[in-house]
């Protein structure tokens, strides 16, 4: 390819995120390679995630790549950059609090620390379309509407990536810090100078608490009308049916029909069933997903059309 042909890379300013672990003895000096997996993971998908939000506008999200650690200090830096134009900086509510992608990421992560630790006294939602966020105990705090909406409710991923970035609190480091410079500035320079960013055990074992699985609501709707209006031969979780006024994905569990398929038995696509439709409602990171089984299945009359139609028959050739 001919150099005038490589993608352009544009380098946000500030856009290098220092990442700091250590105890208060002095004695936290090295870092295990399954932790260090760990936090690259977690910074990873937390970046992704800050882009699926918004916080980085409509462009793709930024390539995180890691700069070599430096001896003397536990410290993990990764560099933020793009390999095209990226627009997002010319959406004033994303980046006017924020001032670049290394700002945008440690604004995520500092909010969340703080969302982990408690609740917001108030949240004022701003002309700008940011938020006015106050902390117990602290000032008021603005905070971008994309931020925000990430944090407030963070999905499983985005919780399980914030104990991905603090992993190594899990055994001897006892702390981490967020400082956010240029690309090419001085590893100890950076650490010289002051955060606002630090996150402590506690953190950790917040965002590591998983939340139980929550029981599904399930409801069993006996001997009611239904029709198959696809069949899938090859696995019996994604069959079509029609039921309750609407159609959907289903699984059938009943031993004895599927077993009249696989021996050939035809049916039709308007042929009339009485079922027993289980129907379980699960609550996913802040959703609803409904799961339909039939754990009984009769036909009760052929359909109308199926000879002119034709049949679906059981068991493909």
């Amino acid at each position: 390819m001919d150099e005038l042909d490589q993608p352009e890379v544009h380098e946000m300013d500030r856009d290098m995120i220092q990442l700091r672990f250590g105890d208060e003895q002095g004695e936290y000096h090295d870092i295990n390679a399954r932790d260090l997996a760990e936090v690259l993971q977690g910074l990873t998908t937390l970046v992704s995630d800050s882009a699926k939000a918004g916080v980085f506008g409509d462009g793709p999200p930024p390539e995180v790549r890691v700069r070599p650690i430096k001896e003397g200090s536990v410290t993990v830096e990764a560099v933020l950059q793009w390999a095209v134009d990226n627009p997002t900086w010319s959406v004033p509510g994303a980046t006017a609090i924020l001032g670049g992608a290394g700002y945008a990421v440690k604004a995520v992560i500092g909010t969340a620390i703080k969302r982990l630790r408690k609740k917001p006294e108030s949240v004022e939602r701003l002309d700008t379309g940011n938020y006015l966020i106050t902390w117990p105990g602290e000032g008021p705090e603005e905070v971008s509407e994309e931020v925000w909406k990430l944090i407030n409710t963070p999905s499983r991923r985005t919780r399980k990536a914030m104990a991905q970035l603090q992993a190594p609190m899990s055994e001897d480091a006892s702390f981490m810090e967020v400082r956010v410079a240029d690309r090419d500035a001085d590893s100890r320079a950076v650490l010289a100078t002051p955060t606002d960013v630090r996150a402590e055990k506690r953190d950790y074992y917040a965002a590591a608490a998983t939340e139980p699985e929550k029981e599904p609501n399930k409801d069993v709707h006996p001997d009611i009308e239904a029709q198959l209006k696809a069949i899938n031969f090859s696995d019996p979780t994604q069959w079509q049916v029609a039921a309750l006024g609407r159609t959907k994905k289903a699984t059938i569990a009943d031993e004895e029909f599927l077993a009249s398929v696989e021996r050939g038995t035809q049916y039709g696509k308007n042929d009339i069933f009485r079922v027993t439709l289980v129907e379980e409602t699960f609550e996913r990171e802040g959703r609803n997903k409904i799961d339909w089984t039939l754990t009984k299945v009769v036909r009760t009359r052929r359909g109308a059309n199926d000879a002119e139609e034709g049949q679906q028959s059981g068991a493909p050739d």
